[in-house]
């Protein structure tokens, strides 16, 4: 009796563990999604009873192509001058990607990296965008500083996801299918 009852408990803990998508499919081996037309919210958030909510915007998909995914992402990716142009790789669903920025060679050397690792459906896109510090002061006793502000970002993990809320009705900015149209934003 003892052996049955630990046994329905494993059992019901690998359920648990499957039901919060422990046990959900690799995006990266599923066949390729186009996302649908519409007008999209588009949210960037914070760590729970943190950050909380750091931008929102409505986005218009008029007609939606491969690089759709990438252009929503990458308006939330470091993009400033100097910066080397956010690259991008998509294996099925998964979607992974990443820009590095140097820091002024005034102050210091090394570079800013910001990353997205996510997923692509039909309806939108999630996932998560971190930043990691490879900063060497030319102050020394700056570096301290330097050393906690880079072990943060690194600690924090932002969550970013673009929802289909349906028909654009025009109150939505538009997303062309350009890098350079969109680098303005």
């Amino acid at each position: 009796m003892w052996r049955i009852s630990v046994a329905k408990q494993v059992l019901a803990g690998i359920l648990v563990i499957c039901a919060v998508g422990a046990c959900a499919p690799d995006p990266a081996s599923e066949a390729p999604e186009k996302m649908l037309p519409g007008a999209y919210a588009v949210n960037l958030s914070g760590p729970v009873g943190g950050l909380g909510s750091l931008a929102k915007r409505k986005i218009c998909i008029t007609t939606p192509s491969d690089e759709t995914p990438k252009l929503l992402v990458q308006q939330f990716l470091l993009d400033h001058r100097g910066c080397d142009p956010a690259s991008f790789e998509r294996t099925g669903n998964a979607l992974n990607g990443k820009t590095v920025c140097p820091v002024d060679p005034r102050k210091a050397t090394g570079s800013m990296a910001t990353t997205f690792t996510g997923a692509v459906h039909q309806n939108g896109v999630e996932g998560e965008i971190n930043m990691a510090l490879d900063v060497h002061t030319i102050d020394p006793a700056k570096q301290r500083d330097i050393d906690v502000a880079g072990t943060l970002a690194q600690a924090i993990s932002l969550t970013y996801k673009a929802t289909r809320t349906g028909d654009c009705d025009g109150s939505e900015a538009h997303l062309w299918d350009s890098p350079s149209a969109s680098s303005g934003w």
